[in-house]
């Protein structure tokens, strides 16, 4: 029964994300829920994450220089530790600011499952770029929607454990 309505739950959450509305909501309010409580949890509980894989972010502002914490969905590689984030922003016009960031310096922490590591953030090209991305859209087809209807590309971003 929980798993039942925890999908209901999470069809309605895409449908209403893939809206210009739910796109705009779910990356600028609901965020700063879902960080706040990241934070608190060390990563392990997420208002996304009751049904979404969800890890925290950390990148340097690349003008400010300061620490910039986001949540996102991820999706995991074959390959322990790595993992796969895409930048759709809701589907808005603009990159978020995390990936203007990580352009500037790839260097990132990662928090998932209550513990945080250096990662090394890189932007994929294709042909990799469509495989990863065929993974985000067989978890959430209205990741279509959001790419239909803006002209730049969504870039996927793979994230890989570092030395520090």
């Amino acid at each position: 029964m929980i798993q039942f309505l925890l999908r209901f739950l999470l069809r309605g959450a895409f449908r209403i994300s893939s809206t210009k509305f739910g796109g705009w909501f779910f990356t600028t309010i609901q965020p700063h829920f879902d960080r706040a409580l990241l934070k608190l949890s060390r990563g392990r509980y997420s208002i996304a994450g009751i049904a979404i894989p969800t890890l925290l972010l950390v990148t340097t502002g690349r003008r400010s220089g300061k620490q910039r914490t986001v949540p996102l969905l991820y999706i995991p590689s074959e390959n322990e530790g790595i993992f796969y984030i895409i930048g759709s922003r809701g589907g808005r016009k603009a990159h978020a600011a995390w990936f203007y960031n990580i352009q500037a310096n790839a260097s990132v922490h990662v928090t998932v499952g209550g513990s945080t590591h250096p990662y090394t953030a890189s932007v994929l090209e294709e042909p990799e770029r469509s495989q990863v991305w065929a993974h985000f859209v067989e978890y959430n087809r209205h990741f279509e929607k959001y790419q239909n209807r803006i002209e730049r590309q969504i870039p996927v971003v793979r994230l890989e454990p570092s030395d520090g």
